[in-house]
């Protein structure tokens, strides 16, 4: 499988529950060329990085702002015993998945914003 979005999609957060060497995050974009958004989740040890050996498919499938704010809401009972302000980083992404949405939507959309 290839990763044809990787240098597309732009990242608008994370929430990153890293202990020592191992790490698991979980990030929401936006593909600038289609206004979608993606939220995937990835986790390992210090051998890799996060994201390096994604396919297209492992970003999971393209979805609306608001269904990728309930996505990235869903997993925050997960890591609620690891990250106390995990709920805050959530609503955080959200802000960013919304404005990122009405950028693209007036056609004002800019990576340097999310940066």
């Amino acid at each position: 499988m290839e990763n044809t979005l990787e240098g597309h999609l732009v990242e608008l957060g994370a929430v990153d529950d890293s202990e020592m060497w191992e790490w698991s995050i979980t990030a929401a974009f936006i593909d600038p060329r289609d206004g979608r958004f993606r939220v995937a989740s990835d986790s390992g040890c210090s051998c890799n990085g996060p994201w390096e050996y994604f396919t297209d498919a492992d970003y999971g499938p393209p979805l609306t702002a608001k269904e990728a704010c309930a996505e990235i809401m869903s997993e925050s009972p997960v890591y609620r015993e690891c990250v106390t302000d995990f709920r805050s980083d959530c609503l955080k992404i959200c802000d960013a998945i919304k404005k990122a949405d009405k950028a693209w939507r007036a056609g004002e959309f800019r990576e340097e914003d999310f940066g």
